[in-house]
């Protein structure tokens, strides 16, 4: 499953993927479909492992930013998400470098990293004021300066603010008093008052109405840490093997009759038939466990489930040996 499927399956509101290569407008491919203004960007740039053929934008430090003129209200209560994914360098000299910032004044959510010169420096921050109470949660044991994609995701679940980096939680702290009532404009890369400027790489930025579980936290982490398994191919008498994230994976062994070489590719249904009548569909996905199947098939047809996968095969009383590893 592509990365901005797994985002998408989770209702943003706002989603900035970041994917352009040139112009000023930047895409929401959320349900609002409010596009923002992109100044000083450098587009095109290498993105998340988990996109592949992906693109980020470069933010200088200085003037570059995302600007998204929005009067929505969906942080008007105390139930939201906000995630980045983002990259910088060993030596970030403003004090301050903000991922996102949404609302102005003394009611706003805030991601930054703080400065290589600052107190705690070059931690993940996260930072929520409501006019009525304010609250900070940082990353304080995890600095984020290597140059190296990283995930963070800010959540409100009504009564607690939770702050999670590349997948674990790492903070959290009781929502303060008061909501953070907000009917102005988003920035990315700076806070409103065009301060605090980001000096690195940005991508796959999202906003949503409710917050996300600790799972789908993790689950946004995996699909985008790693790139998806590419094709492999089979061919009878020949053992293949193909990894997940560097530890998931399946063995197939075709055995008799001989058949043809085929692509498989993780998500995507594959069909081959041997001498026009028997064959096999084989869908292969991504999957937490080991299932192993040995067989003897005491009929033409059999369909067979290992764990999220479905085999259907037609074979004469053939013995069928095959791992599964998910």
């Amino acid at each position: 499953m592509a990365y901005s499927d797994v985002v998408l399956a989770d209702s943003p509101l706002l989603y900035y993927r970041l994917e352009e290569t040139s112009g000023t407008t930047i895409a929401d491919s959320g349900s609002l479909a409010v596009n923002g203004t992109a100044t000083g960007l450098t587009l095109g740039q290498t993105g998340i492992a988990g996109t592949p053929t992906g693109k980020a934008a470069s933010f200088n430090g200085t003037t570059s930013r995302v600007e998204v003129a929005t009067t929505n209200a969906f942080y008007n209560d105390k139930s939201w998400s906000a995630e980045a994914w983002f990259k910088c360098g060993a030596t970030l000299a403003n004090d301050y470098n903000t991922l996102v910032r949404r609302g102005s004044g003394g009611s706003y959510v805030l991601l930054r990293v703080r400065g290589s010169s600052n107190s705690n420096p070059n931690r993940l921050e996260a930072y929520v004021a409501t006019g009525s109470g304010s609250v900070t949660l940082i990353t304080a044991t995890n600095t984020v300066n290597d140059n190296a994609w990283h995930h963070v995701v800010l959540t409100a679940d009504g009564s607690t603010l939770r702050l999670y980096l590349d997948g674990s939680q790492k903070d959290s702290k009781a929502y303060p008093a008061g909501t953070v009532a907000i009917a102005t404009s988003q920035f990315i890369g700076t806070a409103e008052s065009l301060s605090e400027w980001f000096s690195g790489t940005l991508d796959e930025v999202a906003f949503y109405g409710s917050a996300l579980s600790a799972t789908r936290v993790t689950d946004h982490f995996n699909a985008g840490a790693t790139a998806p398994a590419g094709p492999m191919s089979l061919e009878a008498g020949f053992p293949a093997s193909v990894a997940f994230a560097g530890t998931l994976g399946y063995t197939l062994e075709l055995t008799d009759p001989v058949v043809p070489p085929l692509t498989l590719e993780a998500g995507t249904p594959a069909v081959v038939n041997f001498g026009g009548s028997l064959g096999y569909i084989l869908e292969i996905t991504d999957g937490p466990t080991y299932r192993y199947l040995d067989t003897e098939l005491g009929r033409k047809r059999i369909s067979v489930t290992l764990g999220s996968r479905s085999v259907d095969v037609e074979l004469p009383r053939n013995k069928m040996n095959m791992e599964v590893k998910v």
